[in-house]
């Protein structure tokens, strides 16, 4: 049943990527951050998931910024969501961002489709405001697909 429902609000997020304009409350089941090793080098011990999550912050850290600037680098999207993605829904998107550099940038949980793609969701807040955000990931680190819903 936790499959479904999984597969049920990805279904939703494509559609929203793929649908300009589109909006609906998807919500995913937060899952437990795994505990980094104990160790002076923390990434060289760290599980392959939390390093993944490690990587995934970053560009996450990165496409919000560029979001806000509306600097897209195509070559990091999937063919597909960069051939689904318009300068309309980059200028969308960057609409539901405030300006700056967030204050806080919280992951709340993953999900993993089994189609090789990991969904990171994250709340992300500035002074004046928040938004949920789910980044989509491939295997080989392309963007598949990108969410903001203001909080």
């Amino acid at each position: 049943m936790e499959r479904f429902r999984q597969a049920g609000a990805l279904t939703a997020l494509a559609l929203l990527v793929a649908a300009p304009g589109a909006r609906a409350d998807v919500s995913f089941p937060p899952s437990p951050s795994p505990a980094p090793a104990a160790s002076a080098s923390p990434a060289a011990s760290a599980s392959p998931a939390l390093a993944g999550s490690q990587l995934a912050m970053a560009l996450a850290r990165e496409w919000i910024t560029r979001i806000q600037h509306r600097n897209v680098d195509r070559s990091e999207l999937t063919p597909q969501f960069s051939a689904t993605l318009t300068n309309a829904d980059i200028a969308q998107m960057a609409s539901y961002l405030p300006p700056g550099d967030p204050t806080s940038f919280v992951v709340t949980g993953h999900v993993m489709p089994g189609d090789g793609t990991t969904v990171y969701l994250y709340t992300v807040t500035w002074p004046s405001g928040a938004v949920f955000f789910n980044l989509g990931v491939t295997a080989d680190g392309k963007i598949s697909a990108a969410f903001f819903r203001p909080r």
